[in-house]
């Protein structure tokens, strides 16, 4: 039987005509929204520059003017008027077109500045980092992990930074700075235009109650608390002036002082009431640097990735270049180096048995940069050896154990061994490139008799002559080492050190 067409069939085929031509529309009216947001979005993000740029402008208008009249001739100039103008340089965001001098631009940010004028310079896109391991919290104080302070130095400041060349004091939050004749007395001038990233400005009050939330007893910061109870006071004397005095004369006073990153008062007082919430949180991480977390509360260590955005109210001379910066957790170095070659990771550390192939390998070299130097704030390794244990004294609580330690570790050996020649023997804190640097220090070296006659000094010989040394009661000396597992070179150390 042949089947026709009913006016009821037109109907249902007209109607879900019609409702695919709705949805069609409505996916296209969609589409159109997320362009518009998209547009809001840009338009929103120039606009901020825009202000950035403007208040830029106003706060350095007082000093430009004074330059500007300064260098006036007393009568008409054509020539003197040209060379003032030729030595004003464009910065800031391209649509407001703003200039302002170079001198302007405060030394803290001059090597910055410096970058923006290559060539080959860009804003925008993002950076990608690897860590080796997975962070527990990114809350300042609490947490105690590398890989935390390296996240927490993108979002908070302090109020002085170190030319990491000169290892000249910049400023930073703070503009000015004075030191009294008995070095117990610090005086920081605050820049008045300088903003957290949630809005809030930041004053003096905020640096006062840096110091005074990391001495509560109730905050998890044992370590700092053992550095900044040299300080006697924090004082703000007004909004834009605050006063560090220290209980006695400490050569590290000004890094103590100038080194603090400073919290938001608005943002971690309320803990002082909930310490343990503190204590327990995983993502508190607010401040006034160019990046900041998406949300500075809810950040969680399950999340495993870190990512930061770009602070819009940044209030630093030269603007942060990326638009977000991302920390992913590659625990293996293999599965890390693979990821680099693949192009997704913007640089790799690489340990010194991986460099000295690396800089050979074609494939890395055509997309890569290498650098080989030793700058003046390197880092340097060390053994802690711990002089007391449970309230009671251990072995190297004696100087003469602990000389005798350095001098039976073998140090030329791990750098050829372990670091291949890419490490220098410490003889101090401080680099052999810096100011601070005493030139007459020499390193111990290498020696196994003079750390035996050490030991025989400090009561420990083979008693029994079974190739153990003991002390006066028989012991044998012997110690536990704890060490970071998780770092393939220190691995190595130690069991270089046991078979020493």
């Amino acid at each position: 039987m042949q089947k026709t067409i009913t006016r009821k069939d037109l109907s249902i085929f007209f109607l879900l005509l019609l409702l695919f031509i709705f949805m069609l529309l409505t996916m296209y009216q969609i589409d159109r929204q997320w362009q518009k947001l998209a547009q809001l979005e840009q338009h929103l993000s120039e606009q901020n520059q825009d202000m950035r740029a403007l208040r830029r402008l106003v706060n350095d208008l007082p000093h430009t003017l004074a330059q500007h009249y300064s260098a006036q001739p007393t009568s008409s100039n054509t020539a003197a008027s040209s060379s003032t103008t030729n030595s004003m340089t464009s910065v800031g965001a391209d649509k407001a077109n703003v200039l302002t001098q170079k001198n302007t631009i405060p030394a803290a940010f001059q090597r910055a500045y410096q970058a923006t004028q290559q060539a080959d310079y860009a804003k925008g896109d993002w950076q990608i980092n690897s860590m080796a391991t997975s962070l527990k919290t990114i809350t300042p104080l609490v947490s105690t992990d590398y890989y935390a302070s390296v996240v927490q130095s993108y979002v908070l400041e302090s109020l002085l930074t170190r030319d990491p060349n000169t290892l000249e004091w910049n400023g930073l939050l703070a503009k000015d700075w004075q030191v009294s004749d008995d070095g117990l007395v610090y005086t920081f001038q605050l820049r008045d235009n300088i903003y957290f990233s949630d809005g809030e400005k930041m004053d003096a009050n905020d640096v006062a109650f840096t110091f005074n939330f990391i001495m509560n007893e109730k905050i998890k910061a044992p370590r700092e608390r053992a550095y900044y109870k040299k300080i006697e006071s924090v004082v703000a004397n007004n909004d834009y002036e605050v006063t560090f005095t220290f209980k006695e004369p400490y050569f590290k006073a000004m890094s103590l002082a100038g080194g603090m990153s400073i919290l938001a008062e608005h943002f971690y007082s309320p803990y002082l009431k909930e310490p343990e919430t503190f204590n327990q949180s995983k993502g508190l991480l607010l401040g006034t640097g160019p990046y900041r977390l998406v949300d500075a509360k809810n950040w969680r260590s399950d999340q495993s990735n870190v990512e930061l955005i770009r602070n819009e109210r940044y209030w630093g001379a030269i603007e942060p270049s990326y638009d977000k910066v991302v920390w992913k957790v590659i625990q293996n170095a293999s599965a890390r180096l693979a990821t680099y070659r693949n192009g997704e990771l913007d640089s790799y550390g690489a340990r010194p048995i991986e460099y000295q192939k690396l800089k050979n390998d074609k494939q890395i070299t055509e997309k890569s940069q290498n650098f080989e130097y030793m700058e003046p704030l390197a880092s340097y390794s060390y053994i802690g050896w711990n002089q007391q244990r449970k309230n009671q004294a251990t072995p190297f609580a004696d100087k003469r154990v602990r000389q005798a330690m350095t001098f039976i570790t073998d140090r030329q050996k791990i750098i050829e061994d372990i670091y291949l020649g890419y490490a220098e023997i410490a003889v101090s804190p401080f680099s052999p490139r810096g100011k601070q640097h005493d030139p007459t220090l020499k390193a111990r070296p290498y020696d196994l008799q003079k750390a035996k006659a050490l030991l025989t000094q400090a009561g420990y010989t083979d008693r029994n002559g079974d190739g153990i040394i003991e002390d006066s009661s028989g012991k044998p000396f012997s110690f536990a080492l704890t060490f970071f597992k998780d770092n393939e070179d220190t691995k190595r150390i130690v069991l270089l050190l046991k078979d020493l």
